[in-house]
């Protein structure tokens, strides 16, 4: 059975992404429940939908986080007693992930004026 009504509004969406992410620049950063979870799978689905929809894509600052920023929240030792708590070494990799795609976003700025 198909809902055409959903079907609408994703279509709508789509467009709607389609047009606003077209050169736009975009980084992953996931969040995973264990080690070895699915967080990079689901990175690098992030990142091909980016391009698809025409992006730049940026990855991470070095080859421990290639594809992105990730955080494991739910297995020893990266457990964490609070609902929004993330382990240090993630909020370290997502601030330099954020720190560098501010970094390329301002090179192109300057290279663009």
């Amino acid at each position: 059975m198909q809902n055409h009504k959903f079907d609408y509004c994703l279509s709508e969406s789509n467009n709607h992404f389609r047009f606003a992410s077209k050169d736009k620049t975009g980084a992953a950063f996931v969040t995973a429940g264990g080690l070895s979870a699915g967080e990079e799978i689901v990175q690098m689905n992030i990142l091909q939908s980016m391009l698809v929809f025409g992006m730049i894509v940026v990855g991470g600052p070095d080859w421990t986080q290639p594809f992105g920023a990730s955080t494991v929240t739910g297995e020893p030792p990266f457990e964490v007693n609070e609902v929004n708590e993330i382990s240090e070494q993630f909020t370290k990799k997502g601030f330099l992930l954020g720190e560098r795609v501010a970094k390329l976003v301002k090179s192109m700025n300057s290279v663009a004026e």
